[in-house]
């Protein structure tokens, strides 16, 4: 199938998202003032928004933002294969994300392996903004990396928002991909789950409700904040329940 081992590019940054997280600098006493709006040598300007249209079928939704993207994205790949190939020069580990990752293809719940196949076949993962829409009308917004279907944090205007954070477990991510790989799909992505809730979700109550029951390939923390007086907790979930919300 043309494309296959671009998809594979786009499973391996899903999967990599669900089973590691990159630890912040060291905390210090130190409190920082007029940071925004940034500026400096480094500061590239604001980060870009784009309509990601849910009314157009799940393959193309992505296509305008990815062309947009798509010769970054191609940097990126290729820094990553250099990188991975620095510690293992016989390249067998991107040989095999290549050749056994396309095969996960079929198994992905709708709409994201459609969107991860679009997403894929425009490329042949830069920052933005994106505004989801239905009806002209926005769902949700959320801040994500170009290429990735899931979403670490967002908000639905007027209800609430949302923020995904990264939970250490023995009983972590590594082991719930493992066991969706071998067949027992019970449980959610949980960058999927985040999307999910963003996207459907019609009330604080309802985000909550998922958020705490819905069975999850890796553990993680659920930030929530409604729109009222009270509305607001920090999830604590275990890959199969909630532990603590407060």
């Amino acid at each position: 199938m043309p494309g296959r081992s671009r998809v594979a590019l786009v499973l391996l940054a899903a999967a990599v998202s669900c089973a590691v997280a990159q630890h912040a600098p060291p905390w210090t006493e130190d409190c920082r003032k007029s940071t925004y709006p940034p500026s400096g040598p480094t500061y590239r300007g604001p980060v870009p928004w784009y309509t990601i249209n849910l009314d157009l079928p799940p393959y193309k939704r992505w296509h305008e933002l990815m062309l947009d993207k798509a010769p970054m994205l191609k940097v990126i790949v290729n820094s990553l294969k250099n990188m991975i190939n620095t510690f293992v020069p016989s390249g067998k580990i991107v040989q095999v994300v290549d050749e056994k990752l396309p095969g996960l293809l079929g198994n992905f719940p709708g709409p994201f392996e459609e969107e991860m196949k679009g997403i894929a076949a425009v490329t042949d993962i830069p920052l933005v903004n994106l505004d989801f829409q239905r009806n002209n009308k926005t769902v949700f917004k959320a801040s994500s990396f170009a290429g990735y279907v899931g979403m670490l944090t967002g908000f639905k205007p007027g209800l609430f928002s949302l923020s995904l954070n990264e939970r250490f477990s023995i009983n972590g991510g590594y082991l719930g991909i493992l066991e969706w790989i071998l067949g027992k799909k019970d449980a959610m992505w949980i960058g999927f789950l985040t999307r999910t809730v963003l996207e459907n979700s019609t009330s604080y109550e309802e985000a909550k409700n998922l958020l705490t029951k819905t069975k999850i390939l890796a553990p993680a923390y659920f930030i929530l904040g409604g729109n009222q007086s009270g509305e607001g907790c920090v999830i604590t979930r275990d890959r199969k329940e909630s532990l603590d919300v407060y």
